[in-house]
């Protein structure tokens, strides 16, 4: 359940997110799509993902068979950010884990060195540009990661 603001009571309803947002999720979608197709499998088998946290914390939550928290998605994030990303979108992304990640999965990407280091008119071959009155707008990540198409 997602909280709902009406603004007449815009302290209490803040509250209300607050005690939402510290719930604990139970039924979390990650563990589902990482079942299905086996989809985990296709980092942690790949020895040249090895080296990398995101890989390694997932074959350790696999090797259990762990109901995977929150707690534990914090250690396998980028895994799961690559292994969601379409194949007609690109990932931009500052971490340089994502250049092996979707390497490995066959997925494209563009490292920049920092989020204000882009230049997006280096980036125009990448990303998809879309006219509102008469301007156009780009999308960049600015943290992390950001999937782009």
């Amino acid at each position: 359940m997602s909280p709902s603001v009406d603004f007449d009571h815009i302290l209490r309803d803040l509250y209300d997110f607050y005690e939402n947002f510290l719930k604990p999720v139970t039924d979390c979608k990650v563990n589902n799509f990482l079942k299905s197709r086996k989809r985990g499998e296709s980092l942690t088998k790949n020895e040249k993902l090895a080296g990398l946290d995101a890989v390694s914390n997932l074959a350790d939550l696999q090797k259990r068979n762990k109901w995977i928290t929150c707690k534990d998605c914090r250690g396998i994030g980028d895994a799961i950010i690559a292994l969601e990303q379409p194949s007609t979108h690109c990932l931009v992304h500052i971490d340089e884990a994502f250049n092996k990640l979707c390497r490995a999965l066959g997925n494209e990407n563009k490292a920049i060195s920092s989020a204000r280091a882009v230049d997006p008119i280096k980036m125009q071959p990448l990303l998809k540009h879309r006219k509102s009155r008469n301007r156009h707008k780009t999308t960049v990540a600015m943290s992390g990661a950001e999937l782009i198409g």
